[in-house]
């Protein structure tokens, strides 16, 4: 009987366009470029060649949000659950009056009540 072997985890399999990148690292690699080449040839006339620098502290950040992947969760997705986190109300835990200790503690109150009372 003929049969396919299909990976165990069908998920991880990510669409290939260009050099083995995908559709995501293609597009933040293009933003980079947009802001970053404009914003190199601004301060190159200003601060001279550190106008690298610059750029590259401007779109090494846009490069990293575009290839950081960890268990299948992008960096925003990730930022956004510790905003979330850290934002949200604490969990409530749940407390209950236990009734049989009240009736408990009364009766030793009224047990010492009565030796008080039959000292006087």
């Amino acid at each position: 009987m003929d049969y396919v072997n299909v990976p165990k985890d069908i998920l991880k399999i990510r669409e290939k366009y260009l050099m083995g990148l995908g559709k995501r690292e293609l597009i933040s690699l293009a933003v980079a470029g947009v802001v970053g080449l404009p914003l190199y040839f601004k301060f190159k006339d200003l601060i001279g060649v550190q106008a690298i620098y610059v750029m590259l502290i401007v779109i090494i950040p846009i490069i990293f949000a575009g290839f950081y992947e960890d268990d299948g969760i992008y960096l925003e997705k990730k930022v956004w659950y510790i905003i979330k986190f850290y934002t949200s109300k604490p969990i409530r835990v749940y407390k209950s009056n236990n009734f049989y200790k009240q009736i408990e503690n009364k009766a030793i109150l009224n047990k010492k009540l009565i030796k008080v009372i039959k000292r006087k």
